[in-house]
């Protein structure tokens, strides 16, 4: 699940299918509703973050044009924050 730009762009079915695993995309009609739900919920519930630390250092790809910090937050959980200007992007996401 995903935003519609997620549901619509190849880069994260391409991984996928090459390892033969099927992807199942939405109707545009579910599109649009899950895409709707996602942002509003996300203004509703995450419109801002109190006591978090963003690390400055970030992963750069592509040229700088894909981003991604590590947020902390107050019980100690980790997580991504990802920034992606518009374009076709291929991750290798092949086992290490």
């Amino acid at each position: 699940m995903g935003t519609k730009l997620t549901m619509e762009a190849d880069f994260y079915k391409k991984p996928f299918m090459s390892k033969g695993i099927s992807i199942v995309v939405p109707l545009e009609e579910e599109q649009q509703l899950i895409h709707h739900k996602l942002f509003s919920e996300k203004e509703r519930f995450m419109s801002e973050f109190k006591d978090v630390t963003i690390i400055k250092k970030a992963n750069i790809y592509f040229d700088g044009k894909v981003t991604s910090r590590s947020v902390i937050f107050p019980d100690g959980s980790r997580k991504t924050l990802g920034i992606m200007l518009p374009g076709e992007y291929e991750f290798n996401t092949n086992d290490k």
